[in-house]
């Protein structure tokens, strides 16, 4: 992480990697084979400059990624050879997001802002291993979608103890099954 006045850039990345020795999902117990392995990473630039004296700026712009590998071995059985799952999750996603606090006096304070997320690629695969050779593909799908929003929140100050926080937010996604949807919001 850097900065500099009203200017910020970051990035981050991290990995995990489990071992799943209690039998999860009715796997085989103890079995090394039974694992997942997490990865994600992000890079940031941020820009916050205050607006005079009725508030403040807060624009983002960013690059996100996932990756997943989970891995989950099953004992043979009468029907069945042993073998093992494997599911897999790729993902690479930009976005912006500008967002102003406005303050209304003392007691009043007004949010407004919008997001912009654009999914580069996008994977999610599953497949049936023997002897680590894919024997089935049971998912292959890429849900590569776009997502823009826009928000808003109020928050009224009434002493010390309370505030009063009303607002929503509307998303909208261009996946056929999702569109668009309204998420109010009261506190």
């Amino acid at each position: 992480k850097a900065w500099t006045g009203d200017l910020t850039v970051q990035a981050f990345y991290n990995t995990f990697n489990k071992q799943y020795p209690t039998g999860a999902f009715d796997t085989i117990p103890g079995d090394p084979e039974g694992r997942n392995l997490d990865q994600r990473a992000f890079a940031e630039v941020r820009y916050e400059p205050r607006l005079g004296d009725i508030g403040r700026l807060y624009a983002r712009a960013y690059l996100d990624q996932y990756r997943y590998d989970g891995f989950y071995p099953y004992a043979e059985s009468d029907e069945y050879p042993a073998y093992t799952l494997h599911d897999q999750w790729r993902g690479t996603w930009v976005g912006v997001e500008p967002r102003a606090v406005f303050d209304l006096g003392t007691l009043f304070q007004v949010t407004l802002g919008a997001e912009a997320r654009r999914h580069l690629s996008a994977t999610l695969t599953g497949e049936e291993l023997i002897a680590g050779e894919n024997e089935a593909t049971y998912l292959t799908e890429t849900p590569i979608q776009t997502v823009l929003s826009a928000y808003g929140v109020g928050e009224l100050k009434l002493g010390r103890a309370l505030m009063v926080s009303v607002g929503g937010r509307y998303d909208y996604f261009t996946l056929a099954e999702v569109g668009g949807t309204f998420n109010p919001r009261l506190a």
